[in-house]
């Protein structure tokens, strides 16, 4: 019997709209050639939400399964090196992810530096990575790849406490051509290329 963690797998602690959001963005580019991804499963809620529209490609769900990297800076706020270490292991929630969502492809390891992604073009990303390094990471490496009226959505850019995942947005789409950035009212940014 499994150990007992804070909350069951494919729990989330993104709420109904932001889901329902990430669902709608799924379903406009479901159409899109290319791959899916998402940066920051803790125990797989959103990326279950992602595979059950993308259920005909693989979805790569990348996390370290240790809480945050030792990458965070003073603007990172509360978010501390090891925070959301509380997550289910990772053998596990592979496991319970074969048996729910088989297209999804489970990878433990801080992205980039560790997780090697098939050299491919993206349609859809959602990236929950709350700290300035990692969301410049995933800016950095999936928006050259993001396919003409691909959609990126960003949880974390408009919530209290996480300035540097704002920051990072911020640096990366300001005066970028070829896209357009918006925050929405849940305080989610979502950048479509065109």
């Amino acid at each position: 019997m499994s150990k007992k963690y804070r909350l069951p797998p494919f729990a989330s602690i993104i709420d109904g709209v932001r889901l329902k959001h990430i669902r709608k963005c799924c379903n406009e580019t479901r159409c899109l050639e290319g791959g899916v991804a998402e940066v920051g499963v803790y125990y797989g809620g959103s990326l279950l939400v992602i595979a059950n529209v993308f259920k005909d490609r693989q979805v790569y769900g990348i996390d370290t399964f240790a809480g945050h990297p030792d990458k965070c800076l003073e603007i990172d706020n509360h978010h501390k090196f090891g925070l959301y270490s509380d997550v289910m292991p990772y053998e596990e929630l592979k496991e319970k992810f074969a048996q729910q969502a088989p297209n999804v492809v489970l990878l433990k390891g801080i992205f980039p530096e560790e997780i090697k992604l098939p050299d491919q073009n993206y349609v859809f990303v959602h990236v929950d990575c709350d700290i300035y390094n990692s969301v410049k990471d995933c800016c950095e490496y999936f928006y050259p790849r993001l396919v003409p009226s691909g959609i990126i959505v960003f949880d974390d850019y408009g919530h209290a406490g996480c300035d540097g995942a704002k920051l990072a947005c911020d640096e990366y789409f300001s005066n970028r051509a070829g896209c357009t950035f918006t925050m929405l009212p849940t305080k989610v940014a979502v950048a479509r290329k065109y």
